[in-house]
C-alpha cells in the first residue's frame, strides 16, 4: 500500500467546496489577457507559474483592482476572502495568506477576526512545512481562541485543536477535540479529524471505528467512506476496502473521489 502518499490526498479534499467562483463581482470589467499567476510561494513550496483559465485570470484581476480602489471597509473585506480562496485553491498559499491578513487588519472585529482565522487555517492544514504548519497554527489561534472563549463554536473548537497538535503539547489539541465529541458525540468534523489523526499515528483499527461511526450517521459522507477504504486496505481487508471505493465510483459525484478511488482499486487489484 502507498498510505503516506495518499495521505497527501487530504490536501485536494480541502479545496473541495471551497471556492465557487464569485462571476457577479466581474461584471462591466476589463478582461485581462494574463492567464499565470507566478507568485512566490514559499508556504506551498511553489513559487511556479500555475496555469489558469482567461476567466479565472479576469477574476483574480478584478479582485485585486476592488481592494486596491474600493472605499468601502466591508466590501474590501469580501474582495478579500474570495481572493484569498481563490488562491488557496491554486495552492499559492503565500498569497492567500496576504489577503487573510489584510482581513483582519481591515476589521480586527469578530466578523473579520472569524474570516481571517478560518482562511489562515485552511492554509495551515495545506502547507506542507512543519515549521511553517506551526507558526500558521498560532496564527489561527491568535485569531479564533477568542472566538472560542466567548461562543464554545464546537467547528472552531475542532480547528484550533488540531493546531494544537501540531505543537509541543499536540495532547491538548486531541483533548480538545475529544472534548467535543464528548459533549457532542455525532459531531462529523470531530469525528473525521480523530480518524485522520488515528492513520497518521498507525491506529488502524481505531480511525477505522471511527469513520464507521461517521457513516452510521452520514452514510453519504463520501470522504469517510474514502478513508475507511484507505484503512481497511492498510490492514489487509481488502474486500471490504474495495466495496468503499467501489461506493465512490459508482454513487460519489466528485470527479477527484472517483478518480483517487479508482487509483487505489488499482493498487489493491
Amino acid at each position: 500500500m502507498k498510505l503516506q502518499l495518499l495521505l497527501s490526498i487530504a490536501s485536494i479534499l480541502m479545496i473541495l467546496g471551497l471556492f465557487q467562483l464569485p462571476r457577479v463581482v466581474v461584471e462591466n470589467d476589463v478582461v485581462t489577457n494574463a492567464q499565470q499567476l507566478a507568485e512566490p510561494d514559499s508556504l506551498s513550496g511553489g513559487g511556479h507559474a500555475i496555469e489558469i483559465s482567461e476567466e479565472t485570470a479576469k477574476i483574480v484581476a478584478s479582485l485585486q483592482e476592488k481592494i486596491n480602489t474600493e472605499g468601502n471597509p466591508k466590501k474590501i473585506v469580501n474582495f478579500a476572502d474570495s481572493l484569498s480562496k481563490m488562491y488557496i485553491s491554486f495552492n499559492q498559499l503565500d498569497s492567500a495568506y496576504k489577503y487573510a491578513q489584510k482581513i483582519f487588519e481591515i476589521d480586527s472585529e469578530e466578523f473579520g477576526r472569524l474570516r481571517a482565522g478560518l482562511l489562515t487555517y485552511d492554509i495551515f492544514e495545506l502547507t506542507t512545512d512543519q515549521a511553517k504548519a506551526t507558526a500558521l497554527g498560532q496564527k489561527v489561534r491568535d485569531y479564533l481562541e477568542p472566538i472560542v472563549n466567548s461562543t464554545q463554536d464546537e467547528s472552531l473548537r475542532v480547528k484550533v485543536g488540531m493546531t494544537y497538535v501540531s505543537t509541543q503539547n499536540p495532547m491538548k489539541g486531541i483533548l480538545m477535540i475529544r472534548g467535543v465529541l464528548d459533549e457532542n458525540p455525532q459531531n462529523i468534523e470531530a469525528m473525521f479529524k480523530l480518524g485522520i489523526l488515528a492513520i497518521q499515528s498507525g491506529q488502524l483499527e481505531r480511525a477505522i471505528s471511527r469513520f464507521e461511526q461517521i457513516l452510521s450517521i452520514a452514510p453519504d459522507d463520501w470522504n469517510s467512506v474514502l478513508y475507511l477504504g484507505i484503512s481497511q486496505a492498510e490492514i489487509g481487508e481488502v474486500d471490504k476496502a474495495k466495496k468503499q471505493f467501489d461506493r465512490i465510483i459508482e454513487e460519489s459525484n466528485v470527479p477527484v473521489l472517483v478518480q483517487i478511488a479508482q487509483d487505489y482499486q488499482k493498487e489493491i487489484n
